[in-house]
């Protein structure tokens, strides 16, 4: 899907500052060979996904179909795009669940999209934000221009904020007694979730966001930080 997305991103990402550092961009993959990778990796793919189970599977096609629909025509359109990667985030989270025969419950799937949709926002500010420092007015093959920063980041720092009054009601829910014999310890994750999300748009505003946020929390010494706290607080909470 990646491979499928780039080569149709071929001339942007040429134009862009990092992304003409990818295989296909660079040259460094030719696109007969980035067709046969497809083809296989596709089928192995889909025959792998079906040794975990039908609904894995399933899942997966959803997120096949989802994400080539994306490729192909929703990243055009403003708003859209974002929206489509939010829940090909939470397709993500759903095919997880599946696949270890459980079903995601009412509360993850709503933390999961507003907090995916926050940061694919992110990813879409940091692109505008490195064309304004080259003097650029809109990115090429998207439906956004500089001037949208203000208002697409206003509606992404909304959006992570409202992953976190999520969470404050699943604290609060009858579902959390059920496996916390100490919820109240679960409260100290919010104003961590409040300082990562913070910090990661601030990190955007001044031009030093890598294009993938998800990229970025992995290289991140804070994001690691607030990650092991949270984990940990879980555990005691449990």
């Amino acid at each position: 899907i990646y491979l499928v997305n780039d080569a149709l991103d071929l001339e942007s990402d040429r134009g862009h500052p990092r992304k003409k550092n990818r295989p296909l961009a660079a040259g460094h993959l030719s696109l007969i060979n980035a067709t046969v990778l497809t083809i296989g990796l596709l089928a192995l793919g889909l025959l792998m996904a079906s040794m975990v189970g039908i609904y894995f599977l399933l899942a997966l096609c959803a997120y096949i179909m989802t994400t080539s629909a994306y490729s192909y025509t929703l990243k055009e359109y403003v708003l859209i795009d974002v929206l489509t990667l939010a829940a090909l985030y939470t397709l993500r989270v759903i095919a997880g669940a599946v696949a270890i025969a459980l079903f995601p419950s009412f509360w993850l799937m709503a933390f999961s999209m507003f907090l995916f949709a926050s940061l694919a926002l992110v990813k879409r500010c940091a692109e505008l934000e490195s064309l304004s420092r080259e003097s650029k007015l809109a990115a090429k093959g998207r439906d956004y221009r500089v001037v949208d920063l203000q208002q697409l980041a206003g509606i992404g720092i909304a959006a992570g904020m409202g992953a976190i009054v999520v969470f404050a009601f699943y604290i609060n829910s009858s579902e959390v007694a059920q496996h916390y014999s100490h919820s109240q310890l679960l409260w100290l994750i919010c104003p961590l979730l409040m300082y990562w999300i913070g910090r990661m748009w601030i990190k955007s505003g001044r031009g030093e966001m890598h294009d993938d946020p998800i990229v970025y929390s992995v290289k991140d010494k804070a994001s690691w930080i607030i990650g092991i706290i949270g984990v940990a607080l879980v555990f005691t909470a449990i």
